[in-house]
């Protein structure tokens, strides 16, 4: 998770105007979460870009048709998830026989919001203010 990593990688080659364009390799660095997060699934696109709208309950499809399902961007990252981080997993399509049948889910989490912080102007033009109630 929080900390610095070191990666040590020896190259090897006889040109070394090769090597210098290496110099600033990216690096994919593959981290389990200690549990999976619950990405809400809906049956209408709208409704997935809603927060609090329905959810896709059970549903029988017949061999060889489909349904369209859309995935909520809206999870609850851990806090050290940052922009530019993106989760992997998959979405099960029948929670009884996993093995039957998985989708590859993958998910560019939204920036965590600012908690306390006003925004920019948002009092100069009546905006309201993000903090804690009560």
């Amino acid at each position: 998770a929080k900390g610095s990593y070191t990666l040590k990688l020896l190259l090897r080659h006889p040109d070394p105007s090769q090597l210098s364009a290496l110099d600033q390799l990216p690096l994919l660095l593959r981290m389990p979460l200690k549990a999976p997060l619950p990405c809400p699934v809906h049956g209408q696109r709208d409704a997935a870009t809603r927060l609090g709208s329905a959810t896709l309950g059970e549903s029988w499809l017949r061999r060889g048709g489909h349904m369209d399902v859309y995935v909520s961007g809206n999870v609850s990252a851990p806090s050290w998830v940052a922009p530019g981080d993106v989760l992997v997993g998959q979405l099960v399509l029948d929670a009884q026989l996993k093995e039957v049948t998985s989708l590859p889910l993958v998910l560019e989490p939204p920036p965590h919001p600012n908690k306390g912080k006003e925004t920019k102007g948002a009092a100069d033009e009546g905006g309201a203010k993000a903090g804690k109630k009560g």
